[in-house]
């Protein structure tokens, strides 16, 4: 992908140092709007200096510069899509450290995301703190049981990074994978969870939502049941993607309660997808008794738009899910995604993905992009 200038080595090293210390400093609890909106801009700015294909999109969409953008709300979204068209990013190709397999179901073809060192390590710092924040907010280390691949098995997927990040800085040393190159491992996964039940210490169980409900289903075939001792708790995100039945929250936190013996204030979603570095988890931990959304993060926000004017709706109202996060220095930090979603308690809760006119909408600003982006 063709590069301008943009800014010196020094300059964008300061910029990913304002981030890092913004991202180590805020209150998870009560967004700082003023900075986030300071920093979003700044990123803008350096992004449609850095990344050609961007700036012709932009302008495309009659942003003619840094100048004509005065909220992060202004930022013009890139479409989800456009890794999967080519490199999105906003240095050499040749100075990527990670590189990942773009998010979507077994019918897509993948694209790749590429991190640069700066990239990865505010990725790494807002993970963590997210993670601390809504799902340990009450442990300082727990025993993870992980449901999902090493990094060795899924070099190219950050779900992978992300647990071996999450059991490297707040996982105790039982934690332990319960997966296998030939997949999932349930009969030894239940051994570890009854290993738990005799010790009474509590355990974090990590899996996709699509892996529970097959592990929940493996359960109810054989009788089998658990009651994890207080203070467990289980995180799943990812969906279904057509790889289980789909399940309603409800029913999910129903089944959770009844097979792990784990209550709904818990049971934590999390939404995070490879071409974004920010996780959003809900609320239920943190703050039970409130109602279940996920919060918005001090680093990153998602605004819920119209579809096709890419207007902010009205809490309460489905729209499309754009991202905005500022740990996506070195790619584009504004995203639109092909997720559904609702605003919701100074938050928003995902609701499935876009069709039919919805659908339209993202497809026609994907046209935009491939028009801006010019011959390949």
């Amino acid at each position: 992908m063709p590069q301008n200038a943009g800014l010196d080595a020094g300059a964008v090293g300061q910029l990913d140092h304002d981030i890092l210390t913004f991202i180590e400093s805020a209150d998870c609890d009560n967004p700082d709007e003023p900075t986030f909106d300071e920093l979003a801009l700044r990123v803008f700015a350096f992004q449609f200096s850095s990344c050609d294909p961007y700036r012709r999109f932009c302008e495309r969409r009659g942003v003619t510069g840094p100048v004509d953008v005065t909220s992060w709300r202004e930022i013009p979204a890139l479409p989800s899509q456009a890794y999967k068209d080519g490199v999105v990013a906003c240095f050499p190709e040749d100075e990527a450290v990670g590189r990942y397999r773009t998010s979507g179901t077994s019918s897509s073809t993948p694209g790749t995301v590429l991190r640069d060192a700066g990239t990865e390590r505010l990725i790494a710092a807002a993970q963590l703190r997210a993670h601390r924040h809504w799902l340990l907010p009450d442990v300082e280390r727990i025993t993870m049981l992980l449901a999902v691949p090493t990094p060795a098995m899924r070099p190219r997927a950050t779900i992978a990074a992300c647990m071996a990040r999450f059991v490297e800085h707040h996982g105790t040393g039982r934690s332990r994978y319960v997966i296998d190159e030939t997949g999932m491992d349930f009969k030894g996964l239940a051994a570890v969870l009854h290993a738990a039940e005799a010790s009474g210490d509590p355990v974090a169980v990590y899996a996709t939502s699509y892996t529970f409900v097959h592990f929940f289903d493996w359960c109810a075939e054989r009788g089998e049941g658990f009651t994890l001792p207080p203070g467990s708790r289980i995180n799943h995100g990812s969906g279904y993607k057509g790889r289980s039945r789909a399940v309603a929250p409800e029913e999910f936190h129903e089944t959770s309660a009844r097979t792990l013996g784990i209550e709904p204030s818990h049971d934590v979603n999390v939404l995070g997808i490879t071409e974004t570095g920010a996780r959003f988890f809900d609320n239920v931990l943190r703050h039970p008794g409130e109602p279940r959304h996920k919060p918005q993060q001090p680093w990153a926000r998602v605004r819920i738009v119209d579809p096709l004017t890419l207007e902010d709706q009205p809490p309460g109202t489905p729209g499309q899910m754009v991202h905005v996060d500022l740990t996506l220095r070195g790619n584009v930090l504004a995203l639109q995604t092909d997720d559904l979603g609702v605003a919701r308690g100074g938050g928003f809760e995902i609701l499935g993905r876009l069709d039919g006119a919805e659908a339209r909408g993202c497809n026609l600003t994907m046209e935009e992009y491939l028009a801006a982006r010019g011959p390949a």
